[in-house]
Parts: structure tokens; C-alpha cells; sequence
């Protein structure tokens, strides 16, 4: 028994090893999604190696190894735990609200959705994941919104762009592939301010999708490029189907100088919405600095496999 133990306890300590190295495969990157409930794993193992096994130089090593790995993790999760206090900002801010939401395709129950936009009233509405009939329900009930930018498709990656504020220009990229599109929409306000909105939906890597990560990793970077071409502010949001803390999430925000929206907010986990408690957050916040994210949090079920996220931001 004592054996078993001890390889069961190797294998889960090597998997912490492997988003280290540079390999694209889904089974590298995987881990990183799932480093908080490794942390818990470490955590159950001390206590079997402290309460069931006798001391010995091996158990040590392994309690000792298991502890690091902990403390390595939570200095990762520090940020997100720590309160983060908001700038105070005087009268000529601009305030602007969004709802992102991943409505899920084959998704029918088109009311769920409506219902919040009509709580919320955002002044920027984005759906993913949208077919020609989402596309035409949510034109039915949102009539007092512009729809700028859509490109549906159905193979779970359209998506459509509604906004109340008026638009200075916006386009459709495709960054790495024709099946995956981008949005980019500069926006211009009464004040005369201006930011841009990006928001991208990049495969994952996994083995029902695309086994490597490449697409997404080029998808990303030629991202970073943009942003940092930017003249004004930009906010980027969406279903990166990355983690924050991943080697390649803090790729991009060094690349594109941006800063991470959750940062002193808890995780806000989106996904999967069944078990939004126990989730994962890949559906990310990024902005300049000269954005500050007024408020951030994720709202009720939608019947979708994400949450919804709210987001509103001061210029």
C-alpha cells in the first residue's frame, strides 16, 4: 500500500510540472486550468501521508515537496485574493457597462438572456456562439440596440456585437483562422472620448477540438500586436479559453501591456455554469491603464455551459 501511495503521489506532483514546459499539446496545458483543485489534491495528500503512513525520510520528502507546491500555488492565486481599492475618479469620467455572454448555440431557452439585458440595460451587449436563429431572436427583442458587428456561424464560434453607444469605426478579424472571428469597435462618446473593444474567442486546446494550442497562442500574440498599435484605450474581453494566471495569458498582457481585470476580485469562475462554484475563470478581463473595471461579477444561469459576465468601466 505504502508504494501505491508513493507513485500516485510522484504522478500528481510531475502533472504540476507540465504547463512548464514550452509543448503546445492539450495535455500540457490542461493542468493549468485545473491548479486550484490540484491545490486541494496537495492539501488531502498531506494529510494522508501525516495521518495514515509512519514517519520515515521518504514520507518527509513528499510532505515537504507536496507543502511547496502549495505555498508555489497560492502565491499565484495572492493577487486575486488580495483587495484591490479603486481609484477614485472626479466628474469627467465616462462610465460604460457591458454584458458578454456565451449564449451556448444549440441553447434555446432565448428568454434567459433577454431578461438580463433588460435588468442591466448595458450600453454594450456581445453574444457568442450565435447562429442565424440567435442572431434573429435577440434583433426581435432588442430593438433598442444597434447591432454593429456579426459574423454568426454554427459552428459555435459566431458571435454578435449590440451596442447604445455610437461607433467612430469597427471590423471583423480573422486572426488565425476564417472559422474563428474577432470583433474590434472603437467607440466614441459624448465627451468626445474614445476606447476600443476587442473581443475574441479562440479554440481551445483539447482532444474534441484542436489538439495543440497553436492556433490560439498565434491568435493571442497577432492580438498583442494590435493593441499595442492602439492610439487610444482598449479593453479586451471574452472567452480567451485560457486561465489568467497560465504561462500564455501573461504572454499576452506583457505583450499587449494591458492589465488583468481580476486582479484583487476573487476568480470569478464562468465555467462550466452548472458548477460555477467549483469552475474555472477563463472567460477573461483585460484594459489599459487608463481604464479602471468600476464593477466586475458574473450573473445567473442562463442554461449556457458559461455564465454571463457584467463589467462596467470608467474611462
Amino acid at each position: 500500500m505504502l508504494i501505491v501511495y508513493i507513485i500516485f503521489t510522484l504522478i500528481i506532483i510531475s502533472l504540476w510540472v507540465l504547463p512548464v514546459f514550452p509543448c503546445k499539446h492539450w495535455f500540457f496545458r490542461i493542468f493549468d486550468f485545473i491548479r486550484v483543485y490540484m491545490t486541494f489534491i496537495y492539501a488531502i495528500l498531506i494529510l494522508i501521508w501525516s495521518y495514515f503512513f509512519p514517519e520515515s525520510f521518504i514520507v518527509t520528502m513528499l510532505w515537504i515537496i507536496l507543502f511547496i507546491h502549495i505555498l508555489y500555488n497560492l502565491k499565484i492565486f495572492y493577487p486575486y485574493f488580495s483587495y484591490k481599492k479603486p481609484l477614485v475618479f472626479k466628474w469627467w469620467s465616462d462610465t460604460i457597462s457591458i454584458i458578454s455572454s456565451n449564449v451556448l448555440k444549440d441553447n434555446t431557452q432565448y428568454e434567459k438572456i433577454i431578461q438580463i439585458v433588460w435588468k442591466y440595460n448595458p450600453d454594450i451587449f456581445i453574444a457568442l456562439e450565435t447562429d442565424d436563429v440567435w442572431k434573429k431572436k435577440l434583433q426581435e427583442w432588442l430593438s433598442g440596440y444597434l447591432l454593429l458587428e456579426d459574423d454568426t456561424k454554427d459552428n459555435f464560434y459566431g458571435m454578435c456585437y449590440f451596442s447604445k453607444l455610437p461607433k467612430k469605426n469597427s471590423s471583423l478579424h480573422y486572426l488565425q483562422s476564417k472559422s474563428y472571428p474577432s470583433v474590434e469597435v472603437c467607440h466614441i462618446l459624448e465627451s468626445k472620448r474614445e476606447f476600443t473593444f476587442f473581443w475574441i474567442h479562440p479554440p481551445p486546446p483539447s482532444p474534441t477540438e484542436v489538439p495543440t494550442s497553436k492556433e490560439k497562442d498565434t491568435e493571442l500574440f497577432r492580438l498583442a500586436k494590435k493593441i499595442q498599435e492602439a492610439t487610444v484605450p482598449c479593453i479586451v474581453m471574452w472567452d480567451f479559453n485560457s486561465v489568467s494566471w497560465s504561462k500564455w495569458s501573461k504572454t499576452f498582457l506583457s505583450t499587449s501591456w494591458l492589465i488583468d481585470g481580476r486582479v484583487g476580485r476573487w476568480f470569478l469562475p464562468t465555467f462550466p455554469a452548472k458548477l460555477w462554484r467549483f469552475g474555472i475563470p477563463i472567460d477573461l478581463v483585460y484594459h489599459s491603464n487608463t481604464i479602471q473595471i468600476k464593477q466586475l461579477k458574473t450573473l445567473w444561469n442562463i442554461w449556457s455551459d458559461h455564465l454571463p459576465v457584467y463589467c462596467e468601466i470608467e474611462l
